[in-house]
């Protein structure tokens, strides 16, 4: 899930918030079958961080968006993931 991109987390420095996961994982739950998602845990080293994101992200992927408004992540961060949801959907319909 790269939950190292955390805000709080000082690895990737790509400043997402926790409901910044909730709502990538609910724009994917929108366009793919839940029954065929998996989520693996991967990354993400500051524990509250980690557990807040997580959270967020398996809600996301039963459909529960964040509320309007709580994406509070930088605009670089909203930037970063419009240019890899444009590289991947060169491979894949998302």
């Amino acid at each position: 899930a790269g939950f190292d991109a955390h805000v709080d987390d000082h690895l990737a420095h790509l400043r997402l918030e926790s409901s910044d996961y909730g709502w990538m994982a609910s724009k994917l739950s929108s366009v793919h079958p839940a029954n065929r998602t998996v989520a693996v845990l991967e990354g993400g080293y500051d524990l509250d961080a980690l557990r807040d994101s997580a959270r967020a992200t398996v809600l996301g992927l039963d459909g529960n968006s964040p509320p309007e408004g709580s994406r509070v992540s930088p605009p670089q961060s909203e930037s970063a993931l419009e240019h890899a949801a444009s590289a991947i959907a060169r491979h894949w319909s998302i």
